[in-house]
Formats: structure tokens, C-alpha cells, sequence
């Protein structure tokens, strides 16, 4: 399969969640696990059987797999006039090394700590913002409706892949799109851990892997 996908340049591999043998079982088949673990994989569209709407929730994470997921939305996606696009961030919380309790020794010092965390996360979420309204501008000049496009940033609860799992559970998407990991840097592991998750628990839309 991938050797035809190389060979003929394709930019998208779209496969079935469950093989012949996993369907009863509810299992992801072997086949479509080993794709989307393969490092030259293209893009991989998961399709599970009975997809809810035509509605998609582009998953703006961090910046750099932003801009991929981004223009991957815009190349495919954009013929669809009639859908709703919700461009969706969850903002993370600090990391330890942003928030620092050893420094803190006074009304001074816990103010300038705040602070750090402010710049940090407003850093963070301007870039997602920017992504987002460049592509609101390009998916309006393709004929979406701008009432279709909606920007939606939340305050990570549980964690970011359930933050993610809630939105889809209560918006009604028929389509999810997520970079396969955070930055190409990390060649530990193949799929990310948001990824992942997302993949083995979202059901019933065509999940959509962005390299």
C-alpha cells in the first residue's frame, strides 16, 4: 500500500478503523495501526462506519503542527461549503519550569512569577490565534460562510486529548483533524501522545493524522 502511495505521490491514505477480524471486536486492524506508525506515512484519514455530520474540528495544539494541520484543512476540506469549521486550541497549563515555587518569598516575587506564566501563556495562544484567522480569511475567500467559522479557545481541565474528546462528544464533528505529534523534532515515537489517544477513542467521524 505504501509503496503504490509513494510511487503515484500521494498526499492521503484513507483506511478503515477495523479490519476483518477486529470488527466484532471493536479493535483498530493491524494494517491501519502500521500506517499510521510509519514514519514516510502521508497523511492517514481513519473512517469509522456511521460518520455523525460533515463538521469539522481542526486541532490547533501548538504552533508548528498548527500551520501543517492548517494548510492540510485548507487543501482539502475547503469544498465544503455547507459545513461548520470550529478551530479549536486548548490552552496548556505551564510547564513546571514556568511556575517556579522556590522562588516565591514574598508578594513581590509571586507577582513576578505570575507574570512569567501570563507573557508564556499569552505567547502561546497569540501564535494559535494567528494561525486561526489566516486561515478564517482563506476559508471565506473558498465561499464558507464566515458564520460557519468559529475560533475556540479553553483552559486545559483534564488534559489536553480529553479536553479534545469532550469537545467532540458534545459538537456533533464528523471529522477531526490532529497533527500525528507535536513537532517533527521528536522522532522517539511515530504518533504523539495526543494523537494517539485521540485515535483509539474518538468514534463514529473520520479521523484525519496530519503528518
Amino acid at each position: 500500500m505504501m509503496k503504490l502511495a509513494s510511487s503515484q505521490d500521494f498526499e492521503t491514505v484513507a483506511v478503515a478503523r477495523w479490519g476483518a477480524t477486529t470488527l466484532s471486536r471493536q479493535l483498530m486492524g493491524s494494517v491501519t495501526y502500521r500506517l499510521i506508525n510509519m514514519a514516510s506515512t502521508p497523511a492517514v484519514w481513519v473512517i469509522d462506519p456511521r460518520i455523525r455530520s460533515h463538521d469539522v474540528l481542526v486541532t490547533l495544539v501548538g504552533a508548528q503542527v498548527g500551520h501543517r494541520v492548517m494548510e492540510y484543512t485548507l487543501r482539502h476540506f475547503a469544498h465544503l461549503k455547507e459545513s461548520r469549521f470550529t478551530f479549536f486550541h486548548v490552552i496548556p497549563a505551564p510547564p513546571p519550569q514556568i511556575w517556579s515555587y522556590e522562588f516565591i518569598k514574598n508578594e513581590k516575587s509571586f507577582e513576578e512569577q505570575w507574570e512569567k506564566i501570563r507573557r508564556w501563556l499569552d505567547d502561546k495562544t497569540d501564535k494559535v490565534i494567528q494561525i486561526a484567522e489566516k486561515g478564517r480569511q482563506r476559508l471565506i475567500k473558498k465561499g464558507i460562510p464566515e458564520k460557519n467559522i468559529t475560533l475556540k479557545l479553553k483552559h486545559q481541565e483534564k488534559g489536553i486529548a480529553r479536553d479534545i474528546l469532550k469537545e467532540i462528544e458534545t459538537g456533533n464533528y464528523g471529522i477531526i483533524l490532529i497533527g500525528r505529534k507535536g513537532s517533527k523534532k521528536i522522532r522517539k515515537f511515530q504518533l504523539g501522545s495526543k494523537a494517539n489517544k485521540l485515535l483509539y477513542t474518538a468514534h463514529t467521524l473520520i479521523t484525519c493524522i496530519i503528518r
